[in-house]
C-alpha cells in the first residue's frame, strides 16, 4: 500500500468511527429526550437541622406521573449532607394508554410513616402526614405543612 492510500484508509476509518458514535448517541440519547418527563419541585419547609423538604411532581407525555418527597441536606453523615427521597406514587403510562400504579398502598403507607419519622427527627414543626390517603387513586395531601414554615429560612 502506498502512503496515500494508507492516509485515505485511516481517514475513512476515522469517519466511519465518528459516524458510529453519532448514530449511537442519537439512538441512546434521543429516546430519553423524547420521553419529555416534566418535573416540578416545590420547597415545602425547612427543618431545624438545616434540611429542606421538597415535593417533586413528575408528569409524563402519555399520562401518569409520580409524586415524591425529598429531604435535602441537614443531617451530617461522615461529613456529607444526607438526602433521602421517598416515592409515594408512580403511575406513568407504559405507552399503551394504561396508567398502572407501581407503588402499592402498603408501600406508600410504609414510606409515609418513614417520612413522619424524618419530620420528627429533623425538627419540622407543624408538618403532618396522612397515610390513609395512600388508599386513594390520586395521592395528594400525603404530607402537609403550615404556610408559615414554607417560607422560613433554615
Amino acid at each position: 500500500m502506498s502512503r496515500r492510500s494508507t492516509s485515505w484508509t485511516r481517514l475513512g476509518v476515522f469517519i466511519a468511527n465518528v459516524a458510529v458514535v453519532f448514530q449511537y448517541r442519537a439512538f441512546v440519547i434521543a429516546p430519553a429526550n423524547a420521553m419529555g418527563i416534566r418535573n416540578a419541585r416545590s420547597v415545602l419547609a425547612h427543618g431545624r437541622d438545616g434540611s429542606t423538604l421538597v415535593e417533586i411532581r413528575s408528569s409524563g407525555p402519555e399520562g401518569g406521573g409520580s409524586l415524591a418527597y425529598r429531604f435535602e441536606g441537614g443531617r451530617q453523615s461522615r461529613g456529607r449532607a444526607q438526602s433521602i427521597e421517598y416515592v409515594l406514587s408512580s403511575d406513568f403510562s407504559p405507552g399503551d394508554g394504561s396508567r398502572p400504579q407501581t407503588v402499592s398502598p402498603a408501600e406508600c403507607q410504609q414510606r409515609v410513616e418513614a417520612i413522619r419519622v424524618q419530620l420528627d427527627e429533623r425538627g419540622y414543626v407543624g408538618a403532618s402526614v396522612d397515610p390513609a390517603r395512600c388508599l386513594e387513586k390520586h395521592r395528594s395531601g400525603l404530607v402537609t405543612v403550615p404556610v408559615a414554615t414554607t417560607s422560613a429560612a433554615p
